[in-house]
């Protein structure tokens, strides 16, 4: 559906997203509050919340390692909706898919984007609000350009938002040899290529979980 293309929706927010980082903050090991009132806050409206420390409770909480199996059942289940252009049916969707991981920045800006669409303004900022909230998160956390200045990632798929935010269009991966571990991402941008770096330790630390 070209009227509610995520790519035209990230593209036009990028420079509001940038202009907007913030100076990092040190790493907290454990999170100022827990996964579970994160979401009752933001459900409740309250989007002025700490997205770096929110992010990291859902890192720190059980749901995570039990997350993927059913987004990819509701995502297969949600295209079908979208092809047939079913919004009510793609928003109940979208809603269980953020009941799985409301950290999730595609989910909040697929129904920030069909909820304009369909004219619910207020939904819709408030899902934009909370998507530039995670966004300006990792974007913050450092520039890409190097491992010691590595975007700080807890979930691989961050990585490939913040690539499509970009226009960045993936060419080769590979894992360095620094201490923090990095993926190494070339791309390429309007045929220039260009080298990514996300910090994954977060990421690691999930594998290494029984």
């Amino acid at each position: 559906m070209k009227k509610l293309s995520i790519c035209l929706v990230l593209m036009w927010c990028i420079c509001s997203i940038i202009s907007a980082q913030k100076p990092v903050k040190g790493e907290k090991n454990n999170p100022q509050k827990t996964y579970e009132e994160y979401v009752v806050l933001l459900r409740n409206g309250d989007t002025k919340i700490d997205y770096t420390d929110f992010r990291h409770s859902y890192h720190a909480s059980n749901k995570i390692m039990r997350q993927l199996r059913k987004q990819g059942e509701l995502k297969a289940e949600l295209n079908g909706h979208l092809e047939g252009e079913k919004m009510p049916e793609a928003i109940e969707t979208l809603h269980k898919l953020l009941d799985i991981d409301f950290t999730n920045i595609e989910t909040h800006i697929m129904l920030s984007s069909i909820y304009e669409y369909t004219g619910k303004d207020a939904k819709s900022n408030h899902h934009n609000e909370i998507a530039m909230g995670l966004l300006e998160s990792i974007m913050g956390s450092g520039d890409g350009k190097s491992p010691e200045t590595a975007w700080k990632v807890i979930q691989v798929p961050e990585e490939y938002m913040i690539l499509l935010i970009l226009g960045a269009k993936p060419v080769q991966q590979s894992l360095t040899n620094t201490e923090p571990v990095c993926d190494m991402i070339e791309a390429t941008i309007d045929g220039q290529t260009y080298t990514f770096y996300f910090d994954i330790s977060k990421v690691m630390e999930l594998y290494a979980r029984d």
